[in-house]
């Protein structure tokens, strides 16, 4: 059997197994949010889901997923951004659908907020509003983080990792 190709905005079943701790566990939901065209390796950076309750309502990490016929959810589902990790195409079961990408929009602030590298674009960092608002000062941002990077000698892997990220969910 040919592997899955889980494309940026798609809603997949995804093998959370095994787990430790407090990580999201078992068969469920999953968005894939990272850029196509990063990354040759077989992973994907996935949010989970899972059921919407209402002691989310006032979690920004939790966003609300409706159900609507094109993404495959059954039920209101909530997004959980804490939960975020890279997973091996070999964990995805099945194509659920696929989210509109302006679903995932509010993924970007939340993400950039808990990511909070020194001198990045942060809730606490008024230019963060420009750049979310205004995708064409994305260039000028994405040329700091390359100088915060080399000025920071943030080449070890998470530091790269993290700037992937933040590049493939604006992008």
């Amino acid at each position: 059997m040919a592997p899955p190709h889980p494309k940026r905005g798609q809603v997949w079943k995804v093998n959370f197994d095994p787990t430790i701790g407090a990580e999201i566990k078992k068969l469920r939901p999953a968005v894939v949010i990272n850029s196509d065209g990063i990354g040759k390796l077989p992973l994907r950076l996935i949010a989970p889901m899972t059921a919407w309750q209402e002691k989310f309502e006032g979690n920004i990490w939790h966003i609300r997923i409706e159900p609507t016929g094109s993404n495959g959810l059954t039920k209101v589902s909530a997004v959980d951004v804490l939960q975020i990790r890279g997973a091996d195409i070999r964990r995805f079961t099945a194509h659920r659908g696929s989210d509109s990408l302006s679903n995932l929009r509010p993924l970007h602030p939340i993400l950039l907020d808990k990511i909070k590298l020194p001198g990045m674009l942060n809730s606490e960092n008024p230019k963060y509003v420009d750049v979310y608002r205004d995708p064409s000062k994305w260039q000028k941002f994405r040329e700091a983080v390359l100088e915060r990077a080399n000025n920071y000698k943030l080449y070890t892997t998470i530091g790269i990792l993290i700037l992937i990220l933040i590049a493939a969910i604006v992008f």
